[in-house]
């Protein structure tokens, strides 16, 4: 009977890690990041969002759009706004 051989080299673990560290990281920037995404800067409270919510709050919202309310049962249960 045969052995079975090793199915993910060294270097296929090591980019699996690389990917799921970045996809990690772009999933917490959605969520937790307002501003500064790349870090280019030291972390601060102001590059936070305020308020978390799920994903009708991944973006801000520009200052000069119109807004109209839309209520829904959603995932946060909170009031969303488009």
């Amino acid at each position: 009977m045969n052995q079975p051989q090793d199915l993910l080299t060294a270097e296929m673990v090591q980019k699996m890690d690389a990917y799921w560290r970045a996809a990690n990281y772009l999933s917490v920037g959605q969520i937790y990041l307002r501003d500064n995404p790349l870090l280019r800067q030291a972390l601060a409270p102001g590059h936070i969002k305020h308020l978390l919510l799920g994903h009708w709050g991944t973006g801000e919202l520009h200052p000069g759009r119109i807004l109209s309310m839309s209520i829904s049962t959603g995932l946060s249960g909170n009031m969303t706004w488009i």
